[in-house]
């Protein structure tokens, strides 16, 4: 049963997931209200929509592509079939106008490494799981004491005993040239999660009881992080990061309901900070963010 003060604030408010817990409070309410009142979501990345790419040529070669349990494994496509449908899908991407081309740079750089970080996904994903039968993203599902709405899950890839979340590392672009050009580095996968990251898992890992882990990819190759490679995995920290996040969802809860549905309210409730939405979100974003919270 969903208590009526979040039914105020639109479907977001309606569960908490891991994602909204580790989300600045004025991002998170921010949110809320361009999803529930404007319907318009926040611009996204072409590092993003890279991320994305990378994780639909792994599940169109694994036949995990729109996954549903009770349908299963679907068919499989070939790399060069998967990699052309995605390639085409990615080129329709309009980069983000507000970042002085920041974004289109990236965008495209990208296109040019979606093919061989999938390929080292690929290769990952096989090194972990093995012979073992995986399932694809779908919505999952789990209570949790103290917080009044169900928790939202999306595990990227799942055996009956592991769970594996793909994250992907762009190259970065370096200072430009006397020349007006640029090059780019590609970073060395990442070997240690971030803080976020262990949130994630430690929230994958409370509702399903199954083994954590990390796949990082760059075009360099990839690593795997489990809880034999990284302390950050083991019970004790998964534990912690857990209640860390538990205590966020508790307090996004106490403003919600303290709120009494009241938009001017909540807002009042929470620092915004200006500068961050301006540098993620752009002016557009902005300009709404000023308008709610009263200063122009």
């Amino acid at each position: 049963m969903i208590p009526d003060y979040r039914k105020e604030y639109g479907s977001r408010a309606m569960h908490v997931s891991a994602s909204s817990g580790t989300q600045r409070l004025d991002d998170y309410f921010l949110k809320l209200f361009i999803d529930h009142h404007l319907k318009i979501g926040y611009p996204g990345s072409a590092k993003m929509e890279g991320g994305k790419a990378v994780q639909k040529i792994v599940d169109l070669c694994l036949g995990l592509n729109d996954y549903i349990k009770a349908r299963g494994v679907q068919e499989q496509k070939s790399f060069e079939q998967a990699l052309r449908e995605v390639t085409h899908e990615y080129s329709l991407y309009k980069p983000r106008t507000f970042d002085d081309g920041k974004d289109a740079e990236e965008y495209a750089e990208i296109k040019n490494h979606l093919s061989e970080m999938a390929s080292h996904a690929l290769l990952g994903m096989r090194e972990y799981f093995g012979n073992q039968e995986i399932e694809g993203e779908y919505k999952r599902w789990t209570d949790v004491d103290g917080i009044d709405v169900p928790c939202m899950m999306y595990l990227d890839y799942a055996s009956a005993k592991r769970e594996l979340d793909l994250k992907c590392t762009f190259p970065t672009r370096n200072p430009l040239k006397k020349d007006g050009t640029r090059s780019w580095r590609i970073p060395s996968p990442r070997t240690e999660p971030t803080e976020n990251q262990v949130i994630q898992q430690a929230v994958y890992n409370k509702a399903t009881g199954l083994e954590p882990a990390l796949l990082f990819v760059t075009s360099k190759g990839f690593e795997i992080a489990t809880a034999q490679t990284t302390d950050l995995l083991k019970k004790d920290s998964l534990d912690y990061h857990f209640n860390l996040v538990k205590q966020r969802w508790l307090v996004q809860q106490n403003i919600l309901k303290n709120a009494r549905g009241n938009w001017r309210t909540l807002f009042d409730m929470v620092q915004p900070d200006f500068g961050k939405i301006l540098n993620y979100h752009g002016p557009d974003i902005h300009k709404i963010a000023q308008l709610q919270w009263g200063i122009e």
